[in-house]
């Protein structure tokens, strides 16, 4: 079957699945850099929100040889453990009204790095300001304790319904920023060591600011320390160059300025520019891991990025 008649069929089932008093819709969704994906909602009478279940990576399965039932029964599963009957772990718990004030988010309200180009259409609809090729947008973030983390997009319409500014929506997440996000940086090979299973935790190898001032930065696995900057959660992470002082305290104490390599809207690189990096290999070095590796709504840039420790600025690193 094609794509068309297998969402059609997932529907069908899903309605079958969970019986009357519901209302099942699929709707095409935007998501970042332009992706655009299937998105079913199964919203219960009297609900004012409801979880979006994707379907894409469930039909490539089935392309791919899994069954229809079986395709069907991963989405099932996902589903009941966000059908609403779990207050402290459902999606479908979030209340939609609490966006009715301003004061009721304002708290709650952070910002990540996107690709403006690759989003463009998005941010025609969406409050944000140009950084270099990026936008900085903002969302509002469900405390982690009760859902897991979900985020919501801040649109033009709700500041608007608020009667609040851009300039407002700065204030509060440049204020929550550092409470919400604490940034952390790891050096590159310990942060490997850990995906390795060969180490612990990332937070228990952030380099503090403590550790930077005494000096306690050396990397010596590679004649060229390099370092992940992200936040505690590692979730738009590479927003951390921005409101975090990590690349500046670096650069002084190695006496280097820094390449910064956009390696996801998660995280950064930072290699200090010793003289031994070549700017051309490592802007290829990005391109192609940016279309092999990396998920492409998760790309942040396929730019290079340098931090002048002189100018203390980050800007793009032109060929």
């Amino acid at each position: 079957m094609n794509n068309a008649e297998f969402n059609s069929k997932i529907v069908e089932k899903m309605n079958e699945y969970v019986g009357g008093g519901y209302e099942i819709s699929l709707a095409k969704v935007r998501k970042n850099n332009g992706i655009i994906l299937d998105g079913m909602t199964v919203r219960k009478n009297g609900k004012n929100t409801a979880p979006t279940l994707y379907l894409n990576s469930l039909y490539e399965d089935y392309k791919d040889g899994a069954s229809f039932g079986e395709v069907f029964e991963h989405l099932r599963s996902f589903y009941d453990k966000h059908d609403g009957s779990d207050p402290d772990d459902s999606i479908s718990s979030i209340d939609a009204n609490i966006f009715e004030s301003f004061d009721n988010i304002r708290t709650r309200i952070l910002y990540k790095l996107i690709n403006a180009e690759k989003n463009e259409k998005l941010l025609e609809d969406i409050p944000h300001i140009i950084w270099n090729d990026l936008a900085i947008v903002f969302f509002y973030s469900y405390p982690r304790r009760s859902i897991g983390g979900a985020t919501v997009l801040i649109k033009n319409e709700y500041i608007s319904n608020w009667n609040v500014t851009i300039e407002d929506l700065i204030k509060c997440s440049t204020e929550n920023m550092p409470k919400a996000a604490p940034a952390q940086l790891i050096p590159l090979t310990r942060m490997i060591a850990q995906l390795m299973g060969d180490a612990d935790s990332f937070g228990e190898h952030d380099v503090t600011d403590e550790d930077i001032s005494n000096a306690d930065i050396s990397n010596a696995d590679t004649s060229t320390p390099m370092y992940v900057l992200s936040n505690r959660d590692r979730m738009f992470g590479a927003a951390a160059m921005i409101y975090s002082n990590r690349i500046s305290l670096l650069a002084e104490k190695l006496e280097h300025n820094i390449y910064v390599i956009p390696s996801s809207i998660h995280e950064v690189i930072l290699v200090p520019d010793m003289g031994n990096s070549d700017p051309d290999y490592l802007r290829d070095t990005i391109k192609e891991v940016n279309e092999t590796q990396v998920e492409p709504e998760e790309v942040l840039s396929d730019q290079l990025y340098y931090y002048d420790r002189t100018e203390k600025k980050i800007s793009v690193l032109c060929a």
